[in-house]
């Protein structure tokens, strides 16, 4: 048992209190415990029902209160919630106080409207093959070793054999198209069969396919059969 440090009473003090109220009456133990007759009184009618465990401090919590809320409130309380109900408008009806609603809801998880909302299954798609959304863009381009004559003027300064540079650009069809050439025709200005379309937009791109073979359990890439 805690008592306080002004306490007037220990257990000991309530029983030797019971004690001088059977011989010397109530009032007179009263005045000689230093308590009011009606706190004297308190303590005999918990001794007289109880016993000595009625001698004992009590819990401070009181046995019933306005905010204890049944199976049944409880339910209305779910119901107009999930109705998307403020809480305050629920423990208007209810007659029951916001944070009393408040922590009733918290516990059944419907505290924010977010929580109403229905769980929105994920977009999902699945391909044939790994790498199957990769999109390889390319554009041939002539290397430049040194001026020729469209910019000396003069025809004899002419460049043979300097080959071709590409220029690579991949994207993920589909889902997201970052930068595509617009035109992949090859050096005699006819368009290259092996080069395929895709459309963003309004504008069409041009390039050619790779599938990417991916490994399932390290995800590394194995395989680019172009096409």
């Amino acid at each position: 048992m805690n008592s306080h440090k002004n306490a007037r009473l220990t257990f000991e003090g309530r029983k030797l209190l019971v004690q001088r109220i059977a011989t010397l009456g109530l009032i007179p133990a009263a005045e000689a415990a230093g308590i009011s007759p009606r706190t004297a009184s308190k303590w005999l009618q918990r001794f007289e029902q109880q016993g000595e465990q009625g001698l004992l401090n009590r819990s401070s919590r009181p046995l019933r209160t306005r905010s204890c809320l049944d199976a049944r409130l409880c339910e209305r309380i779910e119901q107009l919630r999930r109705s998307r109900m403020p809480m305050r408008h629920i423990a208007r009806i209810v007659g029951r106080s916001v944070p009393t609603v408040c922590r009733l809801l918290a516990r059944l998880g419907v505290s924010s409207l977010k929580a109403l909302e229905p769980v929105r299954a994920p977009l999902r798609y699945e391909r044939e093959a790994p790498g199957e959304l990769l999109h390889i863009d390319t554009k041939k381009l002539g290397r430049i070793v040194r001026p020729s004559h469209r910019v000396t003027g003069n025809r004899r300064d002419s460049v043979d054999g300097a080959g071709w540079e590409f220029a690579h650009v991949a994207t993920v069809v589909d889902a997201t198209l970052i930068a595509a050439p617009s035109s992949t025709k090859n050096k005699d200005g006819k368009r290259d069969p092996e080069m395929h379309q895709s459309k963003k937009g309004n504008q069409w791109h041009f390039g050619m396919k790779a599938h990417i073979g991916v490994d399932a359990d390290s995800g590394l890439v194995h395989t680019v059969p172009g096409r």
